[in-house]
């Protein structure tokens, strides 16, 4: 997936970024599996021990379980999904590139990989199953990861316990953004400097965890903390005769570097624009209670959350007390759980204490760390188990299934009901959870009027209205349904409003706005989030105003093509 990523980077930034060449790529990875496992013969280390054999039993009713729910889901979150996400492949698709789009987040929140990947799906596949890349395929392939990511052992009881960790712990699933395409990065992230470190690899074979590291920003760029703090972490640990083996970081690093770099150059535009940077209005902070056991309206509670943190830093002192005891030679997985258990704890607090009352507030910053800690638990558990001798392996798989009980136990009901709304309803989306059942009942019907065909034929025909080659400054809650190669289209959200390069595209003279409708943001809503308590809801709200604002006033002296109650398209005068 890294390397995936970092050709996407290449592709966009070339301008290449349609469906054949996302098909080129689909058909040499297949190959070059192919090869790898039947002309390296690498079927032949393939053992079907009992463990194996209960993991891949999981494993698959979980994909089952999660095909039959949520491929496609029956909703998608109508403003983050509908209004923004859901537009970037399409545009790829249609022009090669996610290009530079000054009244966009794209180069902020993200980067562009998860749209390049999402581009595999929307190639091939109606756009109502884009969800499936992420809570499919990435949640197979994070749970595929947690099981036979090390040796499985005797009937498998610790990879088991792992697995029930990793689908105990609510997700927090509020959109399609990166989160379990992230989990399974940071997981690989994890394993594979232990994997490269007990090869005895050459430094310069570090590069593979430095594109991991890449592709994790690419993401989400608040991954990068992540990052971060892993390879402080190995740089710390990695020694040798006491002298730290700076080299393979230092590789690792290269390679963060040169898989980045296609994303950062294609972006460059928006970060030398010369704009300030936006400054978060001030405003009441919300208390963030680590362990607050009261029920959200999500169905958790922050205890949990950082009950799993401090389990993971219990397991890093776990590998510190048997590295520090030097009972066994094999330090690299030691290495590794440390490492992971740290980096979890540490950016659980980093987020929750800087990261929530500076900027996200308590429930973003949980969201944003929460892959961190289904990846870190899990897979220091499996490193751990993997350096345990006969005699305590019994005692680790005892302490593994307490864990489980206790994380389980910790994220009651939501362990019980989100499987449940999963397989009834069909929807992923948390703060569905708690929604009555009028409101649930209009969020789905809108959801299934947008993907009917009387919707994108009436925002055809108000494109026609604007010759073809126009620029067109667009506002409307499914942009993904305008056609990329009549017009260039800058389609814009209060997300994209509140970024340092946010400015009025040159050229462009049309607009065409929703202003009524289920997804529209009316003024007053706008004006409460304007004075909520979250620092980032405050910024956009408030920028959103402001952008408004000066649209009405642009509007004064503009020609008023078409206003039928719900669009209205404009032909702004040149300022």
């Amino acid at each position: 997936m890294a390397a995936v990523i970092g050709v996407g980077g290449v592709f966009n930034l070339a301008r290449i970024a349609r469906p054949w060449a996302l098909d080129v790529v689909l058909v040499v990875g297949v190959a070059a599996a192919f090869a790898e496992c039947v002309a390296g013969r690498r079927w032949r280390s393939w053992r079907f021990t009992p463990g194996a054999i209960v993991v891949g039993v999981i494993w698959l009713a979980v994909a089952g379980l999660v095909a039959h729910s949520l491929v496609p889901p029956a909703a998608y979150n109508v403003h983050d999904d509908l209004e923004k996400y859901f537009a970037l492949p399409v545009r790829m698709l249609a022009t090669g590139t996610l290009g530079v789009n000054p009244l966009s987040s794209l180069g902020a929140e993200t980067l562009g990989a998860q749209a390049f990947l999402h581009g595999f799906v929307a190639a091939h596949f109606p756009l109502t199953y884009l969800g499936a890349l992420d809570t499919w395929f990435g949640l197979l392939l994070c749970l595929g990861l947690v099981g036979w990511g090390r040796p499985v052992r005797g009937w498998g009881v610790g990879a088991v316990a792992a697995m029930v960790i990793f689908l105990a712990v609510d997700p927090l699933i509020v959109n399609v953004s990166a989160l379990f395409s992230g989990v399974a990065l940071m997981a690989t992230a994890i394993l594979l400097g232990v994997a490269l470190e007990e090869a005895k690899a050459r430094p310069l074979a570090w590069q593979l965890l430095g594109l991991v590291y890449a592709a994790l920003v690419a993401l989400k760029p608040t991954f990068g903390v992540f990052a971060v703090v892993h390879v402080g972490c190995l740089a710390l640990l990695r020694t040798e005769w006491g002298a730290p083996r700076w080299a393979s970081v230092a590789w690792s690093l290269a390679g963060a570097v040169v898989g980045l770099m296609p994303w950062v150059v294609l972006h460059a535009p928006l970060y030398l624009h010369s704009g300030g940077a936006p400054v978060i209005p001030p405003g009441p902070t919300l208390e963030v209670g680590l362990f607050s056991g009261q029920v959200s309206d999500y169905g958790t509670t922050q205890r949990a959350y950082t009950l799993v943190a401090l389990v993971a830093g219990v397991v890093a002192v776990a590998g510190g007390f048997a590295m520090w005891r030097g009972r066994d030679p094999n330090r690299p997985a030691l290495a590794g759980v440390i490492s992971a258990g740290v980096t979890a704890s540490v950016v659980y607090l980093l987020m929750m204490e800087a990261g929530a009352p500076a900027v996200f507030g308590p429930f973003g910053a949980t969201r944003y760390a929460v892959p961190l800690l289904l990846a870190a638990l899990p897979c220091g558990l499996r490193l751990l188990e993997s350096e345990t001798s006969a005699g305590t392996g019994r005692w680790h798989a005892v302490a593994a299934v307490g864990v489980a009980g206790v994380v389980v136990w910790g994220f009651l009901p939501s362990t019980v009901q989100r499987p449940s709304q999963w397989w009834r309803e069909r929807l992923p989306l948390v703060f569905l959870a708690q929604a009555t059942p009028a409101e649930r009942s209009d969020y789905l019907a809108y959801n299934r009027a947008v993907f009917r065909p009387t919707t994108r034929a009436r925002l055809d025909w108000l494109q026609e209205m604007l010759p073809a080659g126009e620029p067109l400054v667009a506002w409307v809650s499914t942009p993904f349904l305008l056609d990329y190669r009549r017009n260039p289209i800058f389609q814009t959200d209060p997300a994209g409003l509140s970024q340092r390069w946010t400015r009025w595209p040159e050229g462009a003279h049309y607009v065409l706005l929703e202003h009524r409708g289920f997804a529209v943001r009316p003024g007053p809503e706008l004006q409460r989030a304007a004075e909520s308590g979250v620092p980032i809801d405050r910024l956009t709200a408030s920028r959103a105003l402001v952008f408004l604002a000066d649209l009405q006033r642009r509007a004064r002296g503009a020609k008023v093509l078409v206003n039928d109650g719900t669009y209205v398209l404009l032909r702004l005068e040149p300022l």
